[in-house]
């Protein structure tokens, strides 16, 4: 039952932040100063829900359940609105040297264009399978969302090596804060090509308001469950 009450807070938490605020310069969807209380209590709920028995094993028993040493969580630089790096916050979800294999399995690579995609990565935990499926590994970026550097919805923030291969086209979906969810994410994902995902992106940053970002944010449970795309 707790289990349950933990999905809908976070349901809710994501809601709490996409309602937070509007801005004209920026994604409907990034909290402003003025609802700083709503922003709290969401934080509040995140780490409640962290806290909970669901998440225990992962926060309490990571090297057993993660089944390889190192810390719970994984920390990258990624590319942010006009080129500002960040530090991004994921759960682990592979092994603790998966960064440094990298190279070595560069030629499973099945995606096209400035990005690095295998269906069945070697790196990848029997637990952060699940975790990539479900999207789970990805909520400690409601982190990323309180400090500003994302938004609920928004362009998916890449890595700066992936981001010196685009085409000048390509750099438009930078002039918008990144998001944890986005057109990509509810179209299909890993399964679309990489020229696809830049022109959905910048599709949004023309398109965006409050009422698209509320439309992305509503077809992203159905997408998540259909998983199609996700690994």
């Amino acid at each position: 039952m707790k289990d349950r009450v933990s999905l809908i807070i976070v349901a809710c938490c994501l809601l709490g932040l996409g309602l937070a605020g509007c801005s004209d310069d920026d994604s409907p969807l990034v909290p402003q100063a003025a609802t700083i209380n709503i922003v709290i209590e969401d934080g509040r709920a995140l780490a409640w829900v962290l806290s909970g028995p669901g998440y225990y094993e992962i926060r309490g028993n990571g090297p057993r359940v993660l089944e390889s040493p190192g810390p719970i969580f994984f920390r990258q630089i990624r590319v942010g609105k006009n080129r500002r790096h960040f530090i991004c916050y994921k759960f682990r979800s592979m092994v603790a040297d998966a960064e440094e294999m990298k190279e070595e399995i560069n030629y499973l690579n099945e995606a096209d264009g400035a990005m690095f995609k295998i269906r069945n990565d070697p790196r990848i935990t029997q637990l952060g399978s699940f975790m990539r499926r479900s999207s789970l590994d990805e909520l400690p970026q409601l982190i990323n969302v309180l400090k500003g550097d994302m938004s609920i919805v928004g362009p998916r923030p890449q890595i700066p090596s992936e981001v010196e291969r685009y085409l000048p086209w390509h750099y438009r979906r930078l002039e918008v804060t990144p998001g944890i969810t986005c057109l990509w994410q509810v179209s299909g994902r890993s399964s679309i090509g990489f020229d696809e995902w830049m022109r959905l992106d910048t599709e949004y940053v023309k398109m965006r308001s409050f009422f698209f970002d509320m439309k992305i944010l509503l077809l992203t449970l159905p997408a998540i469950i259909a998983r199609k795309g996700a690994y």
